[in-house]
């Protein structure tokens, strides 16, 4: 089944969040609200429009935690971004990851604004949480087949993030602040912003490797073609995927 990982995968995730704690015998303190949101990859309409139009209202939106692509790459080794845009938040991945009894290996990012639908809610200023095992060599291509799937990797993500609801929702009274360090005031929505598609090249080698673009866009314009290394950006040295980033 094509777009296995992307997002089939965080799909599976979330599914499995909801059953764990619909099957808890105490319920959380605080609510919970698991949402599967369309229109991703037409520059995040689904989550675009629910944070204009709430279900819960976006002020008593305490944080958001984001899985999306996390069935792919080595068994308990991730990235999660967010860890910036509430203080404690890096420790409480930390402690996630130990309770959750999983070996893993989180690769722990500050920054809020990645190219998925937590960023609407980083817009909002919502404290959040993304969950992603990595690219591959199909992603946004008809070979992301559901054979490729590791589950345990699902699972791993999976345990780490429950194990972080519970405190959010159990544990901790405190409604976690967000942090104002990286916020971009007035950022647009996601399918506004200018983008081309990258990746790390294979060979760990400085720099971000160019992997596709519009061919109308800004980009292809000035000359990029995909296969093309960007070293530095506006002055500031490129080498790695988040140095590539805004913020």
């Amino acid at each position: 089944l094509n777009g296995a990982d992307d997002d089939a995968s965080g799909v599976s995730a979330v599914l499995e969040l909801a059953e764990a704690f619909s099957c808890r015998a105490l319920r959380p303190r605080r609510s919970m609200l698991f949402a599967l949101f369309s229109g991703e990859e037409r520059g995040l309409r689904g989550s675009e429009h629910y944070v204009d139009h709430p279900a819960v209202a976006m002020d008593r939106t305490i944080a958001m935690l984001n899985f999306d692509m996390v069935g792919r790459g080595t068994v308990g080794q991730f990235t999660v971004n967010g860890a910036g845009t509430s203080a404690g938040f890096a420790e409480l991945l930390g402690e996630a990851a130990r309770a959750s009894g999983c070996d893993s290996t989180i690769r722990i990012v500050a920054s809020g604004l990645v190219p998925s639908d937590s960023s609407n809610f980083y817009r909002k200023r919502v404290p959040l949480l993304s969950f992603n095992t990595g690219l591959h060599e199909d992603y946004h291509k008809p070979t992301d087949d559901v054979e490729k799937i590791v589950p345990a990797q699902i699972e791993t993500v999976a345990r780490v993030g429950f194990h972080v609801l519970s405190a959010l929702a159990d544990t901790d009274p405190a409604r976690p602040p967000f942090s104002d360090e990286d916020f971009v005031p007035g950022l647009p929505p996601y399918r506004e912003w200018p983008f081309l598609g990258i990746k790390g090249p294979e060979d760990d080698e400085p720099g971000v490797e160019v992997g596709g673009l519009h061919p109308t866009g800004a980009g292809a314009r000035a000359g990029l073609v995909p296969g093309d290394i960007v070293l530095s950006l506006d002055g500031r040295a490129v080498r790695t995927t988040d140095d590539f980033l805004p913020i």
